[in-house]
């Protein structure tokens, strides 16, 4: 009995577990009823802000767009305004450049027309100068052809056989003259003949007497003395005609012209010798003639007045560029001289140059061509008839220097341009032969026993005289 009691009780307890088991379970589910309705006004109030909250960031989004394109606008703006500024600055600095350009090319001419102006100065002046070198030069030669005269009254009284051979000394005209009448002459080989020098001056075999110089009354070289009759010599020698410009004439001249050309060649070939090379010692006796002739020690009395010689009387008056001739074309080291003055007194000039010119030669020469460092000489030697001519003085020189004399000389040459001239009446080309002087500082070679010189060309030639 006891043992039902404890069954029924443990029964009831059961059944009353159960039943509040149950209860509860019907609470939870009327609870999570009334959850469920409580959660949807919530939910439709969070759907609410996602969507204010997804208009706010639209909004947000279309205001960032529309800042981004304002500041691009803005953007845009600024750069067309720099852009605008910098187009102006360079308008402004091409304007500037070309003000700037302006003014340098209003300078430019002007300085080119002051120039101008300056070169027509120099030019007037140097015209003016060299007129009235000339007419100094002009009234010298007739000083000296009185001088002359007047010497040579005492003789003319006497009747002297070389006043009555025509031997006085012969103007431009005379000398043309003689040379259309003259008659063929022979020139010997070496040396060459007192009759042939003296028949290619002059178209005959008569003498002449001309200007002269006395020598200082010292040896220019003591211990050192020029032979009358110069030894054969013993060096290497070139065929002239390589080492120097054999005579070319205008294609319009004569056969007697022709054959007097001929003469000259023959002269040339007589009267030079081209060596294979130039002496090791060439410079140092060229500077050591040239100073000790420079130095005043050595005066000399040139037609009646005596002169010394140094660096500043010993003048050469170079032509500028707008002066010289059309054919010349500069050559380092050489220059075109218009005229030079010996020992201040004797003037080389155009009247100097031009005196017994030939026609055959082509159009007279306005000047010659030298060396930088040339210096004007008394004696000047002209190969091409084997004749001395003087510094100043026209005419041919009765004889050349005394055989003391060892100091410098000048050696006149001349070489040929041929140039193509237009006619101005038929405009047809013209072959034309244009002969011009070159002056060359000869010195004496003891060695030799002769006067030598460096050409332009650059071969050593010595003097057969």
């Amino acid at each position: 009995m006891g043992q039902n009691s404890l069954r029924l009780l443990a029964f009831t307890l059961a059944i009353s577990t159960a039943i509040v088991l149950a209860g509860n379970v019907e609470a939870q589910r009327g609870r999570s009823g009334g959850g469920q309705q409580q959660q949807r006004p919530q939910q439709a109030s969070q759907q609410e802000q996602q969507q204010a909250q997804q208009a706010q960031e639209q909004r947000g989004q279309a205001q960032a767009a529309a800042r981004q394109q304002q500041e691009v606008m803005v953007r845009n703006q600024e750069e067309q305004a720099r852009q605008s500024q910098q187009q102006s600055r360079e308008n402004s600095m091409r304007q500037q450049q070309q003000q700037q350009q302006q003014q340098a090319q209003q300078q430019q001419r002007m300085e080119q027309s002051q120039q101008k102006q300056q070169q027509e100065q120099q030019k007037q002046q140097q015209k003016q100068q060299q007129k009235q070198q000339q007419e100094q030069a002009k009234q010298q030669q007739d000083q000296m052809r009185e001088q002359q005269q007047q010497a040579r009254q005492p003789q003319q009284e006497q009747r002297s056989p070389l006043k009555e051979q025509g031997n006085t000394p012969q103007s431009s005209e005379q000398f043309r003259a003689s040379q259309n009448e003259r008659q063929p002459v022979r020139v010997e080989e070496g040396t060459g003949s007192t009759s042939a020098r003296q028949a290619l001056s002059s178209g005959n075999a008569t003498k002449f007497k001309g200007p002269s110089v006395a020598v200082a009354p010292r040896a220019f070289q003591p211990g050192v003395r020029r032979s009358a009759q110069p030894a054969p010599l013993s060096v290497r020698t070139l065929p002239l005609e390589k080492a120097v410009m054999m005579p070319a004439l205008d294609p319009s001249v004569t056969p007697e012209e022709r054959e007097h050309a001929g003469q000259v060649e023959q002269s040339l070939r007589g009267h030079l010798t081209a060596v294979n090379a130039v002496p090791g010692n060439f410079a140092d006796i060229r500077n050591q003639q040239r100073n000790s002739f420079l130095s005043g020690n050595f005066p000399m009395n040139i037609m009646g007045q005596n002169v010394f010689f140094n660096s500043g009387n010993e003048i050469v008056n170079f032509a500028p560029a707008y002066e010289c001739p059309a054919w010349w074309h500069p050559e380092p080291g050489w220059q075109y001289a218009t005229s030079c003055v010996l020992g201040g007194e004797f003037p080389i000039g155009t009247d100097w140059l031009q005196w017994g010119w030939h026609p055959y030669y082509g159009p007279a020469p306005d000047g010659f061509v030298c060396a930088d460092d040339f210096v004007p000489t008394p004696y000047i030697y002209f190969p091409a008839y084997g004749l001395w001519r003087i510094a100043g003085a026209p005419g041919w020189a009765a004889e050349g220097p005394d055989l003391d004399y060892t100091g410098p000389i000048t050696v006149e040459m001349l070489e040929h341009r041929r140039l193509a001239v237009t006619d101005p009446y038929t405009g047809r080309t013209i072959n034309r032969v244009i002969n011009v002087p070159y002056f060359y500082n000869a010195f004496f070679f003891p060695e030799y026993g002769r006067w030598g010189y460096v050409n332009r060309h650059g071969y050593f030639i010595l003097l057969n005289i």
